[in-house]
């Protein structure tokens, strides 16, 4: 009898532990199961890179050679007519002595305007065309929006974040390469021109046409009249060179030419003939 009843108690606790176990089991079970399900509902993340799409593809590199060449071709029309004015400069010295002090005075004033005019056409042109590829970028960038929608989609991803703002991704996670092959597909490269008309000047010269000089805009423009005379018959006005020195730097593009050597002095700060 106490060995039936051992037995039955023993079996009793063999299964209570039993029963135990599986529970046990049931709740880790339902634990894993819910660690997969929050894993499942965390959001799928891709990265891309902004700053080597707007760098890398077609369009922009098609971008970036343009605005070098067009710069650089705006550097050299005006250190072109940097030369011309300078040379004007020293034929004005030269002649001092032979005419009248009122003729000198009136054509140091009018040589005057036209140095202030040149300036004044050059950093127009450069302001131009700076506009003109700062809007080329921004429908760049408007294209760029369509294609991150169709990455995103094509991956069942959540999110599409800048890969400036991430501090580690996982491989594969990582699909610049793909946004750049897309925007190639679609992106066409746009016709780049000289705008008109504050760089027809600049587009004439280039194509070989014979140019006057730039509008004076009256007595001596928007940048004032011209300077008195100094005492002693001369003037004032600021070396060709110096006045040409940053004409395109204010809105020339990053990647512009350096500036062009400063010109020579004034030629009314000269005393005598040579």
């Amino acid at each position: 009898m106490r060995s039936a009843r051992a037995f039955r108690a023993g079996g009793g606790a063999a299964g209570r532990a039993g029963r135990a176990a599986a529970a046990g089991l049931v709740l880790a079970l339902a634990g894993a199961g819910a660690q997969a399900q929050r894993v499942t509902d965390a959001p799928r993340i891709l990265v891309v890179s902004r700053a080597a799409v707007l760098a890398e593809t077609r369009v922009a590199k098609a971008l970036a050679r343009a605005e070098r060449e067009m710069t650089g071709a705006l550097q050299a029309t005006v250190d072109a007519t940097k030369r011309q004015l300078t040379a004007e400069e020293e034929e004005l010295a030269r002649i001092r002595g032979n005419l009248a002090r009122e003729t000198f005075e009136a054509r140091v004033a009018a040589f005057d305007q036209r140095v202030r005019a040149e300036r004044r056409a050059a950093q127009s042109c450069a302001a131009a065309l700076q506009q003109v590829f700062r809007a080329a970028r921004r429908r760049l960038v408007e294209a760029l929006g369509p294609v991150l929608e169709v990455v995103r989609a094509r991956r069942d991803a959540d999110l599409v974040v800048n890969a400036d703002s991430v501090l580690a991704a996982r491989p594969g996670t990582d699909v610049t390469s793909e946004v750049i092959e897309r925007l190639d597909a679609v992106a066409a490269v746009p016709a780049i021109d000289w705008p008109g008309p504050a760089c027809d000047t600049v587009a004439a010269a280039l194509r070989g046409e014979a140019v006057g000089p730039a509008e004076t805009g009256g007595e001596g423009g928007p940048e004032g009249p011209s300077p008195a005379p100094a005492p002693g018959g001369g003037s004032q006005q600021a070396a060709p060179g110096a006045a040409l020195e940053d004409a395109t730097a204010p809105d020339a593009p990053p990647d512009a030419p350096g500036g062009a050597p400063p010109g020579a002095s004034g030629a009314g700060g000269r005393g005598g003939t040579d």
